[in-house]
């Protein structure tokens, strides 16, 4: 990033390309508002938008904190996955100018939680929150960190429905060193700092010291927020008195709104005053939180240290779900997250509307720049597809290369079909088209492995659309697996074969594509070949080569010899027979099927 002016400056991108040595893209970034003291928002000419957080260089107390910050972040953005990467607000870098040291954060336009719903949240909607910041705290304490200021403010909304959140602001987070678990410094939010943070603890225990069990009464202080709209404990005597077992859990606010004994017992055990009493972050707390509850006083029985966890139908797993073999999520009837088409503004929709109309093998960058460079966004959705994703679909290579020069996004998919542009790139058929296209996509680093609604990958869809077996071998050259699942449990071996793409499914076993999976009906590649008698030997040789279990059975029991005797295949049958294909169990399976037809 080079600071240009005090609220403009220009980022430079350079790519690693052996077909455009020195490639770059450019982005100028303009200061358009202040969200708080030296913080700011800034926006590029594409309509993006990111928070950038400002520190002298003179005060040493800001330059300690935010140096704090900037260890964390790096942290999390270099030892979590990709998946957990999505529960916190991302660091896009640093940049330095003779006064100020800034930190690049990603803007989430709908702000923090307070601001984003005024009014008490339903129990739905905080559990599905809770349930977020669990997950980022389960993260956040396997690295060693305890945040130390959860909060509303630090809570940021980046969609509203169904809501999803982030964990920001990790200026005050503490790293713990090897052997190191305790924590010192007293620093936090009122309303928010656990009592052994301000001492309120049993004298024979005060040390001075404390951990991560901090951030579990924070997040309990932000749950009764946000069904009340008020804190548990507004007044430092109301939180000594509690803690010192003078007073009870203060339940009247959630009672009066309605919060069911199980959010109730839930939010109090985080609340518990003794920081060893408090559950751990952890995936499985959810379970004991089941919303519908009766509102009555709080039983404590239900408290989560005694339950007995036999509301497994509410338990919500935190583990990203497969693609592959979606879940429901039956806590809520709260759909799946999803991503909002924004407002498109004049020059936007003029590029949509030209690579829309405009359907080329060869397109000139001549009618595609100069509105670029007015500030069209290529990556806004307009009838759930932005320009990338026509220009993908029926345009020019020169086109697709243009629109990710101007930083177009190669993470958005389609609406309802959840395509990539990847996917997209499959359609027109042709082989050189479909090679350039991928290049370019590959280079701005798109999914090869994304999946759209059916469950298709790119090597799915190409096995169906491309003539050329070269796009097959392009797509595992540039790193696509042949484990993923498609439509019916297919892998990609199994749809070719399926497809009767017999020179397709051979380059995918010289990629190495596993012939031990099956399909939905327990279908294996050599079943399928067998099943298709325009399948010659020759491939069902190299299936068998490869070391499938030969006697593997389907759903139906019926096993590759089985298949072979029915369907009338004596050479087959024969190869079957040499490799190990049990005879008795084929022979009798055989008559089997023949009794029942």
């Amino acid at each position: 990033m080079i600071v240009l002016s005090e609220d403009r400056n220009r980022e430079d991108n350079y790519r690693s390309d052996p077909h455009h040595p020195g490639r770059r893209t450019r982005t100028i970034w303009n200061r358009t508002r202040m969200l708080a003291n030296n913080v700011y928002v800034y926006e590029s000419s594409l309509g993006e938008s990111r928070v950038v957080k400002r520190v002298s260089r003179k005060d040493s107390r800001l330059t300690d904190s935010y140096a704090s910050e900037l260890d964390v972040l790096r942290q999390v953005s270099n030892d979590v996955e990709l998946q957990e990467k999505q529960l916190f607000v991302h660091f896009h870098g640093w940049f330095s100018s003779s006064e100020h040291v800034c930190l690049m954060m990603e803007y989430c336009r709908f702000g923090d939680i307070s601001k984003c719903y005024p009014d008490p949240l339903s129990e739905v909607e905080a559990r599905r929150i809770c349930e977020k910041l669990l997950d980022g705290l389960v993260v956040l304490h396997g690295l060693g960190i305890t945040h130390r200021d959860i909060k509303p403010q630090n809570v940021l909304v980046v969609q509203k429905n169904p809501i999803r959140v982030k964990i920001a602001d990790f200026g005050i987070s503490k790293r713990a060193l090897e052997g190191q678990t305790e924590l010192r410094t007293q620093i936090g939010t009122q309303g928010y700092m656990a009592p052994e943070i301000l001492g309120l603890v049993d004298e024979a225990k005060l040390d001075s010291t404390y951990s991560s069990a901090v951030d579990i009464w924070s997040l309990g202080c932000l749950l009764y927020y946000l069904l009340t709209k008020e804190t548990p404990f507004s007044e430092y005597e109301a939180l000594r008195d509690y803690a010192k077992g003078y007073t009870e859990f203060p339940d009247g606010p959630l009672i009066e709104k309605g919060v069911g004994s199980s959010a109730r017992a839930f939010i109090k055990a985080l609340l518990a005053p003794a920081p060893e009493s408090r559950p751990e972050a952890s995936a499985d707390l959810m379970a004991d939180w089941v919303v519908g509850h009766d509102t009555g006083p709080t039983d404590t029985a239900l408290m989560p240290a005694e339950s007995p966890r036999e509301t497994q139908d509410a338990k919500v797993d935190s583990v990203p779900r497969s693609p592959v073999e979606p879940q429901e999520d039956t806590t809520s009837p709260i759909a799946s997250d999803v991503e909002e088409e924004d407002e498109m503004d004049f020059y936007s929709y003029e590029l949509w509307h030209i690579v829309k109309s405009t359907k080329t093998k060869t397109g000139s960058a001549e009618r595609l720049i100069p509105i670029l460079d007015q500030g069209a966004n290529p990556s806004i959705l307009h009838d759930g597809s932005n320009a990338l994703h026509l220009a993908a679909e029926h345009g020019s290579p020169e086109w697709v290369e243009i629109l990710l020069t101007y930083a177009a996004s190669v993470k958005i998919t389609t609406r309802p079909r959840s395509e990539t542009a990847l996917h997209l790139a499959t359609c027109q058929g042709d082989l050189d088209l479909f090679l350039r296209k991928l290049r370019s996509l590959y280079d701005y680093g798109v999914n090869l492995d994304a999946q759209n609604l059916d469950g298709d990958t790119a090597l799915h869809l190409a096995i169906a659309r491309l003539g050329s077996v070269d796009s097959i071998r392009a797509l595992l050259d540039a790193g696509a697996s042949t484990e993923r699942k498609g439509r019916e449990g297919r892998t990609p071996l199994l749809y070719a074969i399926h497809l009767r793409r017999e020179d397709k499914a051979g380059v995918l076993l010289d990629g190495g594509a596993a012939v031990d999976y099956a399909d939905e009906n327990g279908r294996t590649p050599l079943h399928l070949a067998i099943a298709k008698k325009r399948i010659r030997p020759a491939l069902i040789r190299r299936i068998i080569d490869a070391g499938p279990d030969i006697n593997q059975p389907d759903r139906d029991g019926r096993t590759p010899l089985f298949d072979a005797v029915k369907l009338d295949r004596p050479r087959v049958a024969k190869l079957l027979l040499e490799h190990g294909a049990d005879r008795e169990l084929g022979i009798r399976r055989v008559r089997y099927g023949w009794d029942r037809s």
